[in-house]
């Protein structure tokens, strides 16, 4: 069946769904236009069809080129959200490794700490700083004291 087998009421119907379809495309696709130049060639496009057959073409190609556009802004954003995300990333793992770094730092500190004070208390014992003379001594000059 053919356009022409149409009654001339039914080919303005659809005409008229179909440019409201077209106009519905390009009102959403219409944030995703970004140039001059693009909304010519839209433009020149939709004023170009002398019959149904042609218009429903003509909505095709324009679906599929503004889907097109709309995948490389799409994927674009995508990126660039990647691109961010990972920035975010390194920097918390940065601040994880200091932080790892740190604790074990302090961990080491605690353990020098704790040896410090059992030998100052060693030292500070007067039978141990007695014992602790004599060993030098001994080191020293190699002999056994008597004790």
């Amino acid at each position: 069946m053919s356009e022409n087998d149409l009654p001339a009421e039914n080919t303005a119907a659809i005409e008229e769904s179909l440019k409201g379809l077209l106009d519905k495309m390009l009102d959403y696709f219409q944030k995703f236009i970004k140039t001059d130049n693009d909304l010519q060639e839209l433009e020149e496009k939709l004023n170009d069809y002398d019959n149904l057959t042609t218009l429903v073409k003509i909505i095709s190609e324009v679906f599929s080129s503004l889907t097109e556009k709309m995948d490389k802004l799409v994927s674009r954003e995508d990126n660039e959200n990647y691109d961010e995300l990972e920035k975010i990333v390194q920097k918390y793992e940065a601040e994880i490794r200091t932080h790892v770094i740190l604790s074990k730092c302090l961990y080491i500190l605690t353990l020098y700490r704790s040896k410090l004070n059992n030998n100052s208390n060693y030292m500070l014992n007067p039978s141990n700083l007695k014992l602790m003379t004599l060993k030098r001594i001994e080191l020293i000059y190699s002999i056994k004291p008597k004790i």
